[in-house]
């Protein structure tokens, strides 16, 4: 697979992931309570998932940031192998060809 297919992929992965967790999360934090204290804890219980899932997030498109430059590299490695191997190849048969031609000329 090309590479940054693969990285959108991942990417539209992880955000929808983080928006259907962060509306949870707010669904918590907005539902009514018996007492009011009650509110205050799940104020705080909301900032602290919302700065987990913020750091899970960060992190997870951390790691596909990094494959997608690795993959790159590789796939980027590998174009230039095949490509030196067939430049190579070509300068190889035009020397075949100058030769004989030389001979023939002789």
């Amino acid at each position: 697979m090309i590479p940054e297919r693969a990285t959108a992929t991942k990417s539209t992965d992880i955000s929808a992931n983080t928006a259907k967790e962060a509306f949870s999360n707010l669904r918590e934090v907005s539902a009514v309570r018996d007492e009011q204290a009650d509110y205050g804890k799940a104020y705080s219980d909301f900032v602290q998932k919302q700065a987990d899932l913020f750091m899970r997030a960060t992190k997870s498109f951390g790691g596909v940031t990094q494959e997608f430059g690795t993959e790159t590299t590789e796939f980027a490695s590998k174009t230039g192998e095949e490509l030196s191997g067939k430049v190579t190849a070509k300068a190889h048969e035009a020397t075949d060809t100058a030769k004989d031609a030389a001979k023939t000329a002789a």
